[in-house]
Parts: C-alpha cells; structure tokens; sequence
C-alpha cells in the first residue's frame, strides 16, 4: 500500500520525492510530520511528495523505479526487514537514506555505511527521541534538497 502526501508551496520549484519506510501508521505520520516541518523551516519553497510503504519489496521497487531525493528507513517492516532494503539496492542510493528504527543492529549496520541512523526507543504517538532538531540537522547535510 502507497500513501502519497503533497505539499506544493510554490509552482515554480521542482518537485522532490521522499519515502518513508515504515510499518506503524503512527510512526509514519510522525516522520512525515518531521521531515514535512524540517523542510519547510529548511526551505518554504521546497515542493515535494512523500511516498509511504511498509513492505520491503515495494521499497526495493520503488526505489529502483523512481528518483527520491531522501529515503527513511525502519528496521523491521510488516513483510521484510530495512536491512535487506539497504543490500538489494545499488549503493548509490545510500546517500539518500536516514535510518528510524529500534533494531539496535539495524542502525549499527547504517552507521557502518555511512548512513545517518536514529535510535526511537519507544513506541509512543510523539517519537520524542527523535527531534526536529535531529532531523533538521541531518537533512541541512543533503545535498539533493
């Protein structure tokens, strides 16, 4: 299943892609929630689209079929887990990724590729483990928004 969100604060800029990888509905309308704020705070201008999966396959193939400027990445997934994701696709792509996950091996794994990670310790509505700061932070560093 694809949820697709957009948010189009001006006509006159490109489009970016994002997707969110991620089985808990809650967690994925929190991330969208994140990253949708980051941006705007990063850049009012920045048009983009999110994209929301849960299974690994359709990661894999929406991935490879499509150009997202930022990826995030659970670690455990209803039909699939994030590290086989990060394997089964071309290492160009791991530029793009931001691991949110609870799988301590998961977000050791990332780290190892260079991959920003964030731990989420909970599993409360609000992640506040991860912050807004966190993730503004992390996404001034991508050079493809």
């Amino acid at each position: 299943m694809i949820a697709e969100t957009k948010y189009s604060p001006s006509k006159y800029t490109a489009m970016k892609k994002i997707l969110i990888v991620e089985d808990s509905p809650v967690w994925a309308k929190n991330i969208e929630i994140f990253i949708r704020q980051a941006l705007e705070e990063l850049n009012p201008k920045i048009e983009f689209e999110i994209d929301v999966v849960e299974k690994e396959q359709e990661a894999i193939d929406l991935i490879e079929n499509h150009n997202y400027c930022l990826i995030t990445q659970d670690g455990r997934l209803k039909e699939g887990y994030g590290v086989n994701v990060i394997k089964r696709i071309n290492q160009a792509h791991w530029q793009k990724f931001i691991a949110i996950s609870s799988e301590e091996s998961f977000l050791n794994d990332c780290k190892k590729k260079g991959i920003p990670a964030f731990e989420r310790r909970s599993a409360h509505l609000c992640p506040d483990d991860v912050t807004l700061d966190s993730v503004s932070t992390t996404l001034n560093f991508f050079p493809l928004l």
